[in-house]
């Protein structure tokens, strides 16, 4: 990393499983380097939180709240369903005295019966 630089970095999760409760975690950022592996997120729709820790930099609990929120209130009320793949996006906000983050969830319309 060019002078200790990590941001911005991302926290991406995808293919969860309901059974085994296994999915794939991925860090990065947006330095390229020989070696990484790539990834590039498809177009298509998404929806964002921006989450506030309540006690500065203790994110845990308040992603753990807004994904909580997201899936069991948002969108079960909202016409769409879940992608199966959502990522934090860390920047210069994060580092800020009242830092915050973004969610965001890959989402797709329902299907009309």
């Amino acid at each position: 990393m060019p002078e200790r630089k990590v941001l911005p970095y991302f926290v991406l999760s995808r293919n969860y499983n309901e059974q085994s409760h296994d999915f794939e975690l991925f860090i990065g950022g947006v330095i390229d380097k020989v070696g990484l592996e790539h990834y590039a997120l498809s177009a298509g729709e998404y929806a964002k939180i921006t989450v506030k820790p309540k006690l500065g930099f203790l994110w845990g609990a308040s992603i753990g709240e807004a994904k909580q929120y997201f899936y069991t209130k948002w969108l079960p009320a909202s016409a769409f369903e879940a992608f199966n793949l959502e990522y934090e996006h860390h920047t210069e906000r994060s580092m800020e005295k009242q830092p915050t983050i973004d969610i965001i969830f890959a989402i797709r319309r329902k299907a009309i019966n």
